[in-house]
């Protein structure tokens, strides 16, 4: 289980804004996440770090995102491709701007959201499919 959800947005000023939430709830984590998504600010991502130093980094714009997770001993960000999508590149908002990543590397919102469960319930499997950058 995660002990905190980390929130970065820019305001109206266009000045990152963090919010830390300690011990959230998988139902905290959609109420953020469906409320990020509905904003016309940019979403400068969301982390999701675990009691074991484990974590997730999720960031992406119109429906695109990726994930990036880092083991609990500070092993660097690995993101999970699909393999199934194409390496042209696609335009998408991570931290703030616009990003050209191959669309091999965005996972649509449902699997994103099946990805970050399992890691929320501890069933993530960090063995395969983790591509190091």
């Amino acid at each position: 289980m995660p002990h905190s959800l980390a929130i970065n947005e820019y305001d109206e000023g266009n000045r990152l804004r963090g919010t830390v939430v300690p011990n959230p709830t998988w139902e905290l984590f959609l109420d953020v996440f469906r409320a990020t998504q509905s904003r016309t600010r940019r979403l400068a991502g969301i982390s999701v770090a675990a009691v074991n130093g484990s974590s997730l980094m999720i960031d992406g714009s119109g429906g695109l995102f990726i994930v990036l997770y880092e083991r609990f001993d500070g092993f660097q960000f690995q993101p999970l491709p699909d393999p199934y999508q194409s390496n042209a590149d696609v335009m998408v908002v991570c931290g703030g701007v616009f990003t050209t990543l191959p669309r091999s590397y965005l996972l649509d919102e449902q699997r994103l959201l099946r990805v970050v469960e399992d890691f929320w319930y501890d069933r993530l499997d960090t063995t395969v499919g983790w591509e190091a950058l």
